[in-house]
């Protein structure tokens, strides 16, 4: 009763598939089914109320992303400055 290990793969793929095909066809349809249950005046409401939050999450976001990217170069280039005073160091014997 033991099943081969290639036919439980293709059963994960088409599962992994099927899934994902589903789940296009949920995204597609969300903007039509929501449309129809909001009206204009429902649409701008949420429209106000929610883009401001929205707009400061995406500027913290951002801002995180851009802090990150600027620690992480500050620290590579004092790690390899120090490492590039430590071999000049070793190589003139001094410390």
């Amino acid at each position: 009763m033991s099943t081969s290990p290639t036919r439980t793969t293709q059963s994960r793929s088409r599962g992994r598939r099927s899934r994902a095909f589903r789940a296009l066809v949920a995204l597609a349809a969300a903007p039509l089914l929501l449309d129809i249950q909001c009206g204009d005046e429902a649409t701008r409401a949420f429209k106000q109320a929610a883009f401001p939050q929205i707009q400061a999450g995406l500027q913290g976001v951002l801002d995180g992303l851009v802090t990150g990217v600027f620690t992480i170069n500050s620290a590579n280039s004092s790690s390899s400055s120090s490492s590039s005073n430590s071999s000049s160091n070793s190589s003139t014997g001094g410390g």
